[in-house]
């Protein structure tokens, strides 16, 4: 049954003004999201933050920080996160430097602060010092923490368990996590029943299989070993799932990762949770009938809609289509500072400048690009691109073997395509597709398969 529990989220005030003290990235501040602004993928979310006493706008998300504040969905809203890790850069700012504020993982804690909603109804007050009474009344000025003050927001929730923090990892995100105990929140989208295996310590085992999935669409497997398997039974089909303390492990036969349900990790089934709810809605409307065709559609139908107006910010699509061919380039420059990692641009003879930080320097880093035309049955063609990790998956190739290929062959780029393109152009994949429409509708991909020849028609 379930019962009111209270939570609560202090926004960190004079977080803003200790950004010079040293060892601030230690860190863990609440903030508020006052307003965002998406631009393209040289230079990353911009945020204007506020931690109750004052607000901030130098600061932008990148990485992991950037695909949850995408995949939540809180953009036009007013969340609040708690900032689980971000470094500090000086920038030139006209005459003087400025700190900017670069995050790189946050916890939500609220997807909209801005008032009483369905969910969170929230109050404010002051708390100066560290009082276990929580006393709203100031101390005197010699009893005062040399902490700063900071804001009470108290949120009342439905949930069916003991009230505790969620710490969300996207299973997109579990490879970073390697050797961790993590939190997810994800559907389960398909179930094994246990069977018996024979394991090397503790002879024959029950094991039983689940694949889960987040809005990502990346299916991600869950080992259930032992008596563990008698706590999931066959009604969580479909639904929305929190996994606190599963362990990330490698996937030695699929070369990835998955999560193994240890005895610590705990099981809630909660649909009134905000984030499981939306997990779920997300689910619904993709289809929970397990094929790998769920949810695809045409090329020509996501061109019409934005070009029609119906759609007109960022989304995720499934798209399976033919490589027909591949652009001429391999790879691209990008900022020296391993914290950004943005691409540079050649302002003058020899001395690159980043996009993002500003910063110039007459050396760079490469990474890998693929950019991939592909057909399907609606006629219709498109250009989508890979980068990084995804570029040299798609290819088969370590980075180092595409820029040496790139070096090689640097007088014919035809003979560069073939050598690169051989195993992949005629072939039939499946694509997990974001449609960027700042940066010119740039469709990037964030997932793909090969899809096998079974007869099935696609979109």
């Amino acid at each position: 049954m379930a019962v009111h529990l209270s939570q609560i989220f202090r926004l960190s005030e004079g977080f803003f003004q200790r950004l010079e003290e040293d060892g601030i990235e230690d860190s863990k501040p609440v903030l508020q999201v006052l307003k965002s602004i998406a631009v393209d993928e040289g230079s990353p979310n911009l945020l204007h933050l506020s931690d109750g006493s004052a607000s901030y706008n130098l600061i932008t998300l990148v990485g992991t920080a950037m695909r949850k504040f995408e995949i939540n969905g809180v953009k036009g809203y007013q969340p609040i996160i708690e900032v689980l890790k971000f470094h500090r850069r000086r920038v030139p700012w006209g005459e003087a430097e400025r700190i900017h504020l670069v995050i790189e993982d946050f916890n939500l804690l609220v997807r909209d602060g801005r008032g009483a909603g369905a969910e969170f109804h929230h109050n404010e007050q002051t708390i100066y010092g560290n009082s276990d009474k929580n006393s709203q009344s100031p101390l005197d000025q010699n009893s005062r923490s040399q902490s700063p003050p900071k804001k009470v927001m108290k949120s009342n929730i439905l949930d069916n368990c003991e009230e505790r923090e969620i710490r969300r990892v996207l299973l997109d995100d579990i490879s970073h996590h390697f050797k961790e105990y993590i939190d997810v929140v994800a559907v389960v989208h398909k179930m094994e029943n246990p069977r018996s295996k024979k394991t090397k310590k503790n002879g024959y085992q029950l094991l039983q299989e689940i694949e889960l999935i987040d809005e990502a669409d990346i299916p991600v497997n869950l080992a259930v070993w032992g008596d563990k398997c008698k706590e999931f039974t066959r009604n969580f089909s479909f639904k929305p799932i929190i996994l606190k303390n599963v362990y990330v492990k490698e996937q030695l036969h699929l070369k990835g990762y998955e999560l193994t349900a240890v005895p610590r990790t705990e099981i809630i089934m909660d649909e009134r949770n905000e984030t499981a709810k939306n997990v779920l809605r997300w689910y619904q409307t993709r289809g929970p009938n397990g094929s790998l065709y769920d949810g695809a559609v045409t090329i020509k139908y996501i061109q019409d809609c934005y070009k029609g107006g119906q759609f007109n910010e960022n989304s995720y699509f499934n798209i399976i289509g033919e490589v027909i061919g591949l652009g001429d380039t391999f790879h691209y420059k990008t900022c020296v500072d391993t914290n950004c990692s943005s691409k540079v641009e050649e302002v003058k003879n020899r001395i690159f400048k980043c996009r993002n930080c500003k910063a110039t320097s007459t050396q760079f880093n490469t990474k890998s690009i693929v950019i991939i035309y592909v057909k399907d049955n609606s006629s219709s063609t498109q250009r989508i691109f890979a980068y990084n990790d995804v570029a040299e998956n798609f290819l088969g190739k370590k980075g180092s073997e595409i820029l040496g290929t790139v070096i090689m062959h640097s007088n014919n780029k035809e003979n560069i395509k073939r050598l690169l393109g051989s195993d992949i152009i005629g072939k039939k994949y499946f694509f997990r597709i974001k449609v960027d429409v700042i940066n010119d509708k740039k469709w990037n991909i964030i997932y793909f398969k090969p899809v096998q020849s079974t007869g099935h028609s696609n979109p």
